[in-house]
């Protein structure tokens, strides 16, 4: 792989940034203009119609725009009028909250969750759960409703994949179901045995001592001394089943239809052989230390943590001094993509490269946290914003754009395709505007400065005291009023 530019420059890469864009001249037709009130309001409008488009009070806590609200740190609210629904988050991620037409959810922590689901006025499901101990389901089909409350007594289905889940006085008692066979234990996980809908299904166990467990034609599991000894068959009604049986650390076998491994005295010595096209030879010595693999659509050569090199399919990723240096290369929706890493997160670029037009400016994201975080869609837009803790841990998350990210905004900078240029410090209280219309340039509502085509202006407290030359007519403004 070769990569123009190194992992040691984004960070002055990203201080040089920065600094020229606080002087980056602008020239175009402009988007917006910035009124500002701050910190009690700064609004953002439409320069050509004089629609509002963003609306942020009380500095950074408190902002709106069309289809979105936001009160920092942690309450964002989405509206989706096109299936009119919202989505809302309070205290991101305690609480979430999402409507649909037919649809009504919520959660809090992903621990207690609600779900309900009508159509034409009637209720066709509805969960409720406090995990791990309420589970509550209602449907129009007593067969997929349930209730429970863990570990006293009840059931519930379609959870850890498992059809049904029943229990009592867990773990005195528990039932799994999958199919047409039944496991019981009494007391789980010790006593457990298996029954069927057909006497070709049955086991059972004393873990870990002892286990046996089987369905004719499906598999065949046993094992002894849990998890050292074990033998396990499956897909027994194939042309090729599968087998894995070991004595561990001294052996271990795998067989099937897609690979064969042996290994012995677990992890130090294993050989891998792949059997579906393309086919592949892999060595591991003290796993996963140093791997070796040699196929038509894999190459793998590691000795960690000093070097590792991996190429599976269109999928290339190196390593350098484990963890310090990482380097990745893969297809995906017709890009190249190239991404490289410092400490997993401390330095994160990746390039986009279109694959069908490679003559085309690549997309780029560089983070360097908790210092920065630039965007370049590669098409004229991008984006800068100093400080950025949040955005290289959860990318794409929305969420957490909108409720946390500007707390951090100490600069920002945005620049459109067409050449509008933003840059905005201290969460606004001081803004500078440039386009091909006009230059504006505020700090708070103590000064502001605007020069067009047809003249130029400042004023003081927003009008207590001002001057405006405008088509060679001058004029002062006191106490808010012209003169």
């Amino acid at each position: 792989m070769t990569h123009k530019k190194s992992l040691k420059t984004l960070f002055c890469k990203g201080i040089l940034i920065g600094i020229f864009t606080l002087f980056i001249p602008g020239n175009s037709i402009s988007y917006a203009e910035w009124d500002n009130g701050w910190p009690v309001r700064v609004l953002e409008t439409d320069d050509q119609t004089g629609d509002w488009k963003r609306l942020q009070m009380a500095g950074p806590f408190l902002e709106q725009q069309k289809g979105i609200r936001a009160l920092r740190p942690g309450t964002a609210i989405f509206d989706n009028p096109a299936v009119g629904g919202q989505e809302a988050h309070y205290l991101y991620p305690l609480w979430n909250y999402y409507y649909e037409e037919h649809n009504l959810r919520w959660d809090v922590f992903s621990l207690m969750t609600f779900d309900k689901t009508w159509y034409d006025g009637k209720v066709k499901s509805q969960r409720f759960n406090i995990f791990p101990v309420y589970f509550a389901q209602q449907t129009d089909n007593p067969d997929t409703s349930y209730h429970g409350v863990f570990p006293v007594s009840g059931n519930v289905r379609n959870y850890f994949g498992a059809d049904k889940i029943s229990w009592a006085f867990f773990p005195v008692s528990l039932q799994v179901e999958n199919e047409d066979q039944k496991r019981y234990s009494f007391p789980w996980p010790f006593i457990r045995w298996q029954e069927g809908a057909t006497p070709q299904t049955g086991g059972g166990a004393a873990w870990p001592l002892v286990g046996h467990f089987y369905k004719q034609g499906k598999y065949d599991h046993q094992f002894g001394g849990w998890p050292f000894i074990y033998s396990y068959r499956d897909d027994l009604d194939s042309n090729t089943p599968k087998l894995r049986q070991a004595v561990l650390p001294f052996y271990a076998l795998e067989t099937g239809p897609k690979k064969d491994s042996l290994t012995w005295i677990w992890p130090f010595f294993s050989h891998i052989e792949g059997k579906e096209e393309p086919t592949y030879v892999e060595d591991q010595f003290l796993w996963p230390l140093v791997i070796k693999a040699r196929g038509k659509e894999r190459h793998i050569t590691q000795a960690l943590p000093f070097y590792a090199y991996s190429k599976l399919k269109d999928r290339e990723k190196q390593w350098f001094l484990w963890p310090l240096m990482k380097q990745t290369q893969w297809n995906e929706r017709g890009l190249r993509i190239d991404r490289q890493q410092l400490l997993f997160f401390l330095v994160w670029r990746e390039k986009q490269h279109s694959i069908a037009n490679p003559e085309l400016a690549p997309a780029e994201k560089t983070h360097v946290w908790p210092l920065y975080s630039y965007w370049d869609n590669g098409a004229g837009e991008k984006q800068f914003q100093f400080l950025s803790p949040f955005e290289v841990f959860f990318p794409g998350n929305r969420t957490v754009r909108e409720a946390y990210t500007p707390l951090f905004a100490l600069y920002r900078y945005q620049e459109k395709p067409n050449g509008d240029l933003y840059r905005g410090f201290l969460f606004n209280l001081i803004i500078y505007e440039s386009t091909e219309t006009h230059a504006k340039f505020s700090f708070g509502p103590i000064f502001e400065t605007r020069k067009d085509a047809e003249g130029e202006s400042f004023q003081l407290f927003k009008g207590l005291i001002g001057y405006e030359k405008k088509n060679g007519k001058k004029r002062l403004k006191l106490l808010w009023r012209n003169t």
